[in-house]
């Protein structure tokens, strides 16, 4: 928008943190990019690979978890996936758990 041309950054804050999701679109709205965000089921299933990778080098699950848990924020079903990865901090179940989430969604 015309205002934001006259700028040469804004504050988000928490927000991004609290809730991810909401800079999805930023880079398709202002920087130019034809293609859409992938959704948020998706960045999920892409995390497995990274999760189970974490976890078999020894990470604790609640590590790579933690970051994930906005994810879903304002969707239904995001009171289920921060139940789920309070579930996920055993590092032989942590993959299924997340797994049965993303499988059931």
């Amino acid at each position: 928008t015309v205002h934001l041309a006259q700028v040469d950054g804004i504050m988000i804050g928490r927000a991004a943190y609290e809730s991810p999701y909401l800079l999805a679109d930023v880079d398709h709205l202002f920087g130019g990019s034809v293609s859409p965000a992938p959704s948020r089921h998706l960045i999920a299933t892409r995390m497995i690979d990274y999760l189970a990778h974490e976890v078999a080098a020894g990470t604790p699950p609640i590590r790579i978890l933690r970051h994930t848990h906005g994810l879903f924020q304002g969707e239904p079903g995001a009171r289920r996936w921060r139940q789920t990865l309070t579930r996920a901090t055993d590092p032989s179940t942590a993959v299924r758990v997340v797994q049965e989430f993303l499988d059931s969604a």
